[in-house]
């Protein structure tokens, strides 16, 4: 229905609030209206039972730590409506004004009958002098509880437990305060498209929580802050900022579902972020990526083979890998963020793909030094490995293992997470490369010690040692003054909390790998009963309040103790690599139960994941930021190396959703994944990392503290080897394009961009762009057509060929040029 308007109504049409007031107007849009009276704006909708209020505009100045009477604080929503117009017939402009002393304030309200409902572009013309600390729109959630309870879902960014402080753009990767409470959901999205890379005041959400008598208030806009601490933003003590004769500018954005899934707001939001931001930023061109994925391999390797390759012999067989010198050493990790067996799951795939048998066996070396692991023998942790293998000097000498990282374990504790981890890269070895019944027989041992660990609940214990006793206190001292790292001592010593946490959501790495396991083995049912229990446990215990507990949530480089929780936001901190492992694990069980009910939780925690997708590349950051990932809501990172795991697993969802967003997203987050390496040709991506060295190396993420600078390097499985698996696997799966033929679009996996897709009655007309000219040929897959006579397809106006469904499956070789 097109949009009506009504003038000196207060309420839409047979809505209780209905009344005639001259002040007033009421602009119907579907299920919606937006009614303004004087300064107050209130969205009603009739979507359920009756019209009922969603929002309603609050006081500016009281709704964001300030006062009415304080100056300092202006409302973009405090003038008069001085003009309606309609430019179309699916949305009206409302404009409003207002003249505070130097402050000549104008704002544009945009209502559409399509998402968003609300668009608000706001314009603080001063003229004159004037100290301003914040200007903005605050929204009251009426829809949700007003006896000071938490609503049933929310999410914002970042966390801002202390009074003053507030979400910074910093942390706008695909930025959103979302907000729901039973069917009912509001979302408030800054518009990143106003946003500058130099401005007076910089853009911010908060998120005032409910008291009695009073719901939640979200409030946004541009604001005087800092940084405080690791990372958070505050504006306390912060002094206005002094302008003249210039302007102030912001936009937002109001989604309203009157119908919302239960605690499901956020997909929505994140279907919108990426068809208005992400897809736009993919389809422009090939960036971050500057070279092809090969050339990114020649770099990593020519590194990581002449100065990390360490090996020795283990009975009869070579066992080697790259080390990383982390925490002791000569160092190597079977870990959750530095993972060997994952990089080398992606050298064997890069060694077939050359046809180099050198490397396929120093890949098999790694995979071997895995299985060569000491398994304890007997009692309740039997089958339990150790994940750190420190490499001998000489070849010959004994490889040394300790049980886990002393980020929360140490020598003598088994961590499951990064057991099970790393079982599940030995399973997909066993399956996707190459069968290997050692592998079948040292995962038995570990999925045996799991199933004998499992609570009543379904839960695991995160830390164990060889007796099986549960870790909830760390004593070990003396281990951490035997390693090598000055970090980890300073860490123990100042920073993180001795308690642990007897279980928490690092259990979905445990669902994974059973889930996985269970694929492969006969008895398949007890694995994957215990797989279902752990699935209920993360869907009672930690998804319904978003409990995303790991072991870096609490000891890593951004410390709180345990049992932390934001009052203010209402949320608890969250690490997304714990969010990845539970989206993961539930895709499988989908995949081996067919239970719509677990495949709905998969997309739904995938899209959770998403919201730390950066969906944009910011202009407050000399750094080219489209693609990757950040890390927790309480840490400062763009391009995160966890964005290479990420990949994986959205490509891997794709493939059984068909949702073309989820490819796409895997293709930006692979390209991100190499943002960060040491290469001359990522000076216009990464000016201030591109020259680094050694060449082919990596930093880990950048603007790790909250501002635009380098962060470090770490270990190549957290950087340039993570991202050549992930770009291994795409190509493995998608070619160098993809093409959908049931869906009708294409998309350029390998430094190509589609242009355009042009596809009716069994002919395809693709333009492509290949900016780096490095080939004229290119590996072509795609999704069977069912078409007994092929696809017909013009690549750049050359000759047309007939693409079979065997050529999809397999790879056809294609001219582009």
């Amino acid at each position: 229905m097109p949009i009506t308007i009504e003038t000196g109504v207060r309420g839409g049409a047979n809505t209780p609030s209905r009344e005639c007031r001259a002040d007033c107007v009421s602009v119907s849009a579907n299920d919606y209206h937006v009614v303004v009276c004087g300064s107050e704006v209130i969205v009603e909708t009739s979507a359920t039972t009756g019209w009922q209020p969603i929002v309603r505009s609050a006081p500016f100045g009281s709704a964001s730590g300030g006062n009415e009477d304080d100056e300092t604080y202006v409302s973009a929503l405090g003038g008069k409506l001085i003009r309606t117009y309609q430019p179309d017939a699916d949305t009206a402009v409302l404009e409003f004004a207002a003249t505070h002393g130097t402050h000549h304030v104008v704002t544009r309200m945009f209502i559409s009958t399509g998402e968003p409902l609300l668009r608000i572009v706001a314009v603080d013309g001063i003229l004159g002098e004037a100290d301003v600390k914040r200007f903005g729109v605050a929204w009251e959630f009426v829809s949700g509880p007003k006896d000071g309870s938490r609503p049933d879902f929310i999410f914002t960014p970042c966390l801002a437990p202390k009074p003053g402080q507030v979400i910074g753009q910093h942390m706008f990767r695909s930025p959103a305060a979302i907000i729901q409470h039973h069917e009912v959901a509001f979302a408030l999205v800054p518009d990143i498209d106003e946003i500058r890379a130099y401005q007076p005041l910089r853009m911010y959400l908060d998120v005032e929580p409910p008291a009695p008598g009073r719901p939640t208030i979200l409030s946004t806009g541009v604001a005087a802050y800092r940084l405080d601490g690791h990372v958070y933003f505050t504006t306390a003590d912060v002094e206005p900022v002094h302008l003249k004769d210039t302007q102030l500018r912001f936009g937002c954005e109001l989604h309203l579902d009157a119908v919302a899934p239960p605690s499901r707001a956020h997909q929505a939001i994140v279907r919108h972020h990426w068809k208005q931001h992400g897809r736009t930023w993919l389809r422009r061109d090939v960036l971050p990526q500057t070279v092809p994925f090969k050339r990114y391999f020649d770099y990593g390797y020519e590194y990581a083979e002449s100065d990390l390759w360490r090996e020795t012999t283990v009975g009869e067989k070579t066992v080697g890998a790259m080390v990383i010198g982390r925490e002791y050493e000569r160092d190597v990790w079977f870990q959750g963020w530095f993972n060997q067996l994952r990089t080398a799951y992606g050298y064997f795939l890069w060694a077939r793909r050359l046809g180099d048998s050198e490397r396929l066996n120093r890949a098999r070396a790694t995979r071997d030094l895995v299985l060569s692991a000491p398994q304890v023998e007997e009692g309740p942790t039997a089958g339990m490995f150790p994940t750190i293998a420190i490499m001998p000097e000489s070849d010959g000498e004994p490889v040394r293992w300790v049980e886990s990282t002393l980020q929360g374990g140490g020598p003598g504790l088994f961590h499951p997470l990064d057991m099970s981890w790393t079982a599940t890269w030995l399973v997909r070895w066993h399956a996707e490369l190459e069968p290997n019944e050692e592998t079948i027989t040292f995962c038995r041992r570990y999925a045996d010690a799991l199933l004998r660990l499992q609570s009543n609940d379904g839960s695991w214990p995160d830390y164990v040692d060889a007796e099986g006793n549960v870790l909830t206190e760390f004593t070990d001292v003396e281990s951490v003054t035997r390693c090598d790292s000055g970090y980890i001592k300073k860490m123990h010593r100042d920073w993180w909390d001795t308690k642990r946490l007897a279980a928490s959501a690092e259990s979905a790495a445990n669902v994974l790998f059973l889930a996985e396991f269970s694929r492969h083995v006969d008895d398949a049912k007890r694995y994957l009963k215990a797989a279902l229990a752990g699935a209920a446990f993360l869907e009672q215990q930690v998804i319904p309040e978003h409990r995303w507990f790991d072991w870096e949530t609490f000891f890593s480089c951004s410390p709180k103790p345990i049992g932390f929780y934001d009052e203010r936001t209402m949320q608890h901190p969250q690490n997304a690599m714990s969010m990845f492992f539970a989206t993961e694990a539930f895709r499988v069980l989908y995949e081996i139960t067919g239970t719509a009910t677990l495949g709905e939780q998969a997309v739904s925690l995938m899209d959770y994941v998403c919201l730390y997708q950066q969906v944009w590349s910011p202009p407050f950051l000399t750094f080219h930021g489209f693609g990757g990932f950040g890390a927790m809501n309480t840490d400062g990172e763009w391009n995160d190396a966890r964005q290479a795991v990420f990949a994986d697993g959205l490509a891997r969802h794709y493939l059984e959703s068909g949702r073309q967003e989820y490819l796409e997203r895997a293709v930006a987050a692979t390209r991100a994944s190499f943002t960060c390496t040491f290469i001359p040709e990522n000076a216009r991506v990464a000016p201030k990392i591109f020259d680094r060295t050694p060449t082919g190396h990596a930093d880990e993420n950048y603007a790790h503290l909250g501002i635009d600078i380098p962060a470090g390097a770490t270990g190549f499985d957290w950087g340039t080897g993570s991202g050549l698996t992930s770009a291994a696997l795409l190509l493995e799966r998608f070619g160098d394009l993809w093409i959908d033929v049931i869906e009708g679009w294409a998309l350029g996996i390998d430094a190509l961009t589609v242009i355009d897709c042009e596809c009716g009655a069994g002919t395809w007309k693709l333009t492509i762009n290949a900016p780096f000219s490095h080939t004229d040929t290119i590996t072509l897959k795609g999704s069977p057509c069912e078409y007994e006579s092929g696809v017909r397809l013009v690549i750049n106006d050359l000759e047309p060929i007939t693409v079979t469904d065997d050529d999809l499956v397999h790879g056809k070789r294609v001219r582009i040029r």
